[in-house]
């Protein structure tokens, strides 16, 4: 048996708009669609509400109805403003806000009448910080259910104080479950799985062990139990059922075509020697020059770029430049020069962009710079002429301008490191 962590793109993104985005505004309305399948014009309705969630000047809107809401009272912890979804992203969610006296980090529990669902705790004030301003996204409501709440305020002197409010949830618009059955096992982000957002139902579309199996056989379980082989960390939508996969432990990206019919390994952007002697060696992109191949990568980005000519594209990434593979012990990473072998102590990572060559079998690196190391996690994001960057284990990110010279750079306080960071025009 085998625990399957699910991995999806753009499908992943579109069941999230369309599922999650559908669930009622109110508390004991109920959805006219619920039970049923959307006609295509339901469909295409739909389509333009959420499109007209996140448009700016909505959400600008909002927020402005949310801070003359605040000005209208002095709310306590007693005496919340609350509102539900209001910015329409996250429909088992409540807006929370309220003052208090004293400074107080505040976390939540929602509990409904049910012993198969299990009480959510969540912390509301990040970084251990204490505050008398709270202004929170309450999530893991449980459709049509009573939900009680309770807000724990705890002061710098140790000392909690409790305030239960009760929220009655509506429906959501189809009949996705809410509660998700698990399979134990140890074999994790390994396969891909596809949402239906008009009857929610949820089938497997690849299971990357059927690809590599032989591979896969080789690999031992990492120090905490789990087979962790392929590790994908990013998916990439490419069109036409043709999708690319970051893979972390084999510091490959990998092409995978038809993904939707007969799945196949088109080809691979990774250092030879991590494939050599194997079924798929002969699958590895030619590098066209003399360059470091990619260590640990995160976030790869596809880019279409029409200028190009037919059968190239861009891929940018954080390249970690680390070389460690739990899975595969005996490997000897110092084939890639300059790669790294721990996840904090290392020295430089970099952002990496290829220009990559279908026609020709190819790749080159057209543009790199140095980046503050961080051996797993991270992100890169262009905007512009411009890259935020996010060095995720030590918890520094920053913006670099065309010239790739730092403009400005953040330190945030951290438990463990920071996943991604990306920036967004409002």
């Amino acid at each position: 048996m085998r625990r399957k962590t699910v991995f999806t793109g753009i499908v992943l993104t579109l069941a999230v708009c369309f599922a999650g985005c559908g669930a009622q505004e109110g508390q004991e309305q109920e959805s006219a669609g619920q039970g049923q399948e959307m006609t295509e014009e339901e469909l295409e309705e739909e389509g333009d509400r959420i499109r007209g969630i996140y448009d700016v000047e909505s959400q600008s809107a909002i927020r402005e109805g949310l801070d003359a809401e605040k000005r209208e009272k002095a709310y306590t912890s007693d005496d919340m403003l609350v509102e539900y979804n209001p910015f329409g992203t996250n429909t088992q969610s409540l807006y929370v806000y309220f003052q208090t006296d004293v400074p107080v980090s505040v976390s939540c529990t929602v509990h409904v009448e049910d012993e198969s669902i299990p009480d959510y705790t969540q912390q509301l004030t990040e970084d251990s910080s204490y505050l008398l301003e709270h202004e929170y996204q309450v999530i893991g409501l449980v459709p049509d259910m009573e939900n009680e709440i309770t807000f724990a305020l705890t002061g710098t002197d140790g000392q909690t104080e409790e305030q239960t409010i009760t929220y009655e949830m509506g429906s959501l618009m189809g009949q996705e479950e809410v509660q998700l059955e698990t399979e134990e096992g140890n074999s994790v982000e390994d396969v891909v799985v596809r949402l239906n957002v008009t009857d929610g139902t949820v089938d497997e579309v690849l299971d990357l062990g059927d690809l590599f199996g032989a591979y896969k056989e080789t690999c031992v379980e990492n120090s905490d139990g789990d087979l962790d082989w392929m590790h994908i960390n990013t998916i990439q939508w490419m069109g036409d059922g043709q999708v690319l996969f970051s893979s972390r432990e084999t510091s490959s990206i990998i092409k995978i075509k038809d993904l939707y019919s007969t799945p196949a390994v088109e080809y691979m952007i990774s250092d030879p020697a991590v494939w050599a002697d194997t079924e798929w060696a002969d699958l590895v992109l030619e590098k066209s020059g003399d360059f470091a191949s990619q260590g640990g990568q995160h976030s790869i980005t596809y880019v279409k770029d029409e200028s190009l000519p037919e059968g190239q594209y861009y891929l940018y990434m954080f390249n970690n430049n680390i070389g460690v593979s739990e899975t595969r012990p005996d490997f000897d990473w110092s084939v890639i020069d300059g790669i790294q072998s721990e996840a904090v102590d290392g020295t430089t990572s970099y952002y990496y962009k290829y220009l990559v060559d279908e026609t020709s079998g190819s790749y080159e690196l057209v543009e790199s710079f140095e980046l503050p190391y961080s051996g797993y996690v991270s992100s890169v994001q262009e905007i512009g002429d411009n890259v935020v960057a996010d060095s995720g284990m030590q918890g520094i990110w920053g913006e670099y301008d065309s010239e790739n010279n730092l403009i400005r750079s953040f330190t945030m306080e951290k438990e463990s490191f920071i996943y991604r960071v990306y920036k967004y025009e409002l």
